[in-house]
């Protein structure tokens, strides 16, 4: 699951403030969760592929 730092922590896991990563370690997630370090992050629709495209002919 893709996670946003709310502050700054260190541990099993460190991050800055800021920071995303995506974590799947459920007991991880849900201790960071419950401490308020970290967030969810919304999924932005349509910008998978932004990266991708081909201009060349």
């Amino acid at each position: 699951m893709k996670v946003k730092a709310m502050k700054s922590f260190s541990g099993v896991i460190s991050m800055y403030a800021g920071e995303v990563r995506d974590i799947q370690t459920q007991a991880i997630l849900d201790d960071l969760t419950e401490a308020g370090y970290i967030g969810p992050v919304a999924q932005k629709r349509g910008t998978k592929n932004e990266g991708k495209r081909d201009n060349a002919e």
